[in-house]
């Protein structure tokens, strides 16, 4: 009897022990195909993310974005420091657009600021918007953003505004033209002309700034 016991005990052994062996077996298969399968959506989600630089690379280098205008920045210190204008004195473009944005000036200031602004020899540097031939002339449309911090009490405000301006040139300006490109700075002199709202520069060349 004691040696039949001791034979069912070792099958009952053998029989957990083949039951733990199969759970084991089945345990790691499990673990193992979780791995793989989150394996290859590692390597697929990486090989994506190389498909799409490559693609943004790729538009990037194949067509370039038109550069944007640069922003002249003022402060409402830059106000206090203007002075009137003189009859025949050259406009600078703060002057000008610090002039015509002062929400304080007065409508005396702003009248005898334009009168002798009228035909003022100005230098502007601006972004070039577009070149165009209309009348016997070369236009370019020029564009001038702009931002003015001003304090109010404890916080500050920040207003934007944009200076767009017609410059009419002759055709001997035509080379200096034809290499521009819309986006790019460009430094303009010649006479202002304000009719109404519209802001011109007549007699107009390509300045050449070393």
């Amino acid at each position: 009897m004691e040696k039949k016991g001791n034979s069912g005990c070792r099958i009952a052994a053998l029989i957990v022990g083949g039951i733990v062996l199969v759970f084991a077996l089945v345990v790691g298969g499990l673990v193992w195909m979780l791995n793989a399968r989150n394996a290859v959506a590692f390597e697929h989600a990486k090989q994506e993310q190389l498909r799409q630089e490559e693609a943004m690379q790729a538009m990037s280098t194949s067509s370039p974005e038109v550069a944007g205008p640069v922003r002249l920045e003022f402060d409402e210190s830059d106000w206090r420091e203007l002075v009137p204008l003189k009859e025949d004195e050259a406009v600078s473009l703060k002057q000008f657009i610090l002039t015509i944005d002062d929400p304080r000036s007065t409508e005396l200031a702003r009248e005898t600021f334009r009168e002798r602004a009228d035909g003022a020899p100005v230098t502007w540097s601006m972004t070039l918007a577009s070149v165009k031939e209309e009348g016997g002339l070369l236009v370019a449309d020029l564009d001038a953003p702009y931002a003015i911090s001003k304090t109010t009490g404890s916080s500050g405000t920040t207003t934007y505004g944009e200076l767009s301006v017609r410059a009419e040139f002759d055709s001997s300006q035509r080379d200096a033209l034809i290499k521009l490109r819309r986006g790019d700075p460009v430094t303009v002199q010649g006479r202002l002309a304000l009719d109404g709202r519209s802001v011109r520069i007549v007699e107009a060349v390509v300045a050449e700034l070393e």
